[in-house]
């Protein structure tokens, strides 16, 4: 965690973005922001784009055991090496579980793949995204422990070093029943992994996805580009959802809360309704660790 006096004070208020687009080929994920409160404390961005300086992973040490409201059951801090080519490998086999090979992300112009993309090396996930003879390649997994669970904390040590043009970084909490009228919670969201988009957070309360009143949706001026690590987390509990930059509160939902059974998925794709991404468009998200937690009731 990022020392408290390195974190500013002073509050910035997170405006609603405009009724955006459907996404194509699924129509998923059409917003409108609704009764929420979010507000960033924690993180302020210089004249440059860049966020607060944290270039130290030992300040983020992966977190072990419970807390006092927590009780945790899931950490992986990657500590075995696997190649590109070799991911999941039986290292990682049972706590993870990538998206099928070959298939289309929600945009339709990327294809997952984790043998094309996927490596651990010195404790760090890295997902290499890039285009190779016209095809744009992306990973999605699932976190494996993290089914089956009605409400919890998870946390995710990430960066994404360059800009990478064209594609986005969504983590999010998915169904079991891989029913979307259950509910979606999406954070940290960046729809273009470029300087000029920002850390967004979107619920989705249940009903029906694609209509525009549906989605509580909110974005922040904080960008997540950079050589800086930062732990992002998403609290949930049966009245709210909070969402946490370095364990500083960003902001919490306390009106269409899921309540039914989600796991993690660490979800990186093309962009959406921008078309396919720069051919030359490539670059590595690292993730050095990821937790869950159950509530201690």
């Amino acid at each position: 965690m990022i020392p408290s006096e390195d974190v500013p004070t002073e509050p910035i208020t997170i405006v609603p973005e405009p009724r955006p687009y459907p996404e194509p080929n699924t129509a998923k994920r059409t917003r409108k922001a609704l009764l929420w409160s979010l507000v960033v404390g924690s993180i302020v961005l210089s004249s440059s784009g860049a966020a607060l300086a944290d270039t130290s992973r030992v300040v983020g040490a992966m977190p072990v055991g419970n807390q006092s409201k927590w009780t945790q059951y899931f950490a992986d801090d990657f500590t075995t090496d696997v190649s590109l080519g070799g991911f999941p490998s039986s290292a990682y086999r049972s706590s993870w579980f990538p998206y099928v090979a070959g298939s289309r992300d929600t945009s339709g112009y990327g294809t997952y793949n984790a043998a094309k993309t996927l490596s651990v090396d010195n404790s760090i996930l890295r997902a290499k995204l890039f285009s190779e003879r016209g095809t744009n390649y992306v990973n999605a997994m699932i976190a494996m422990k993290t089914w089956g669970h009605t409400y919890g904390k998870y946390e995710i040590r990430l960066r994404v070093p360059k800009p990478i043009p064209g594609y986005k970084v969504v983590p999010l909490l998915w169904p079991d029943s891989n029913d979307w009228h259950e509910g979606e919670v999406d954070f940290p969201e960046v729809h273009n992994l470029t300087h000029n988009d920002t850390i967004r957070a979107a619920i989705f309360p249940g009903g029906d996805p694609v209509n525009p009143d549906s989605w509580d949706y909110r974005h922040s001026t904080v960008s997540i580009i950079g050589e800086q690590w930062h732990t992002y987390g998403i609290e949930w509990l049966p009245n709210s959802l909070t969402f946490t930059i370095d364990g500083v509160p960003q902001g919490t939902a306390v009106t269409g809360v899921p309540d039914t059974p989600m796991h993690l998925v660490l979800q990186y794709e093309t962009a959406i309704d921008r078309g396919p991404p720069p051919a030359a468009s490539a670059g590595v998200i690292e993730v050095d660790w990821v937790t869950a937690y159950k509530p201690i009731w």
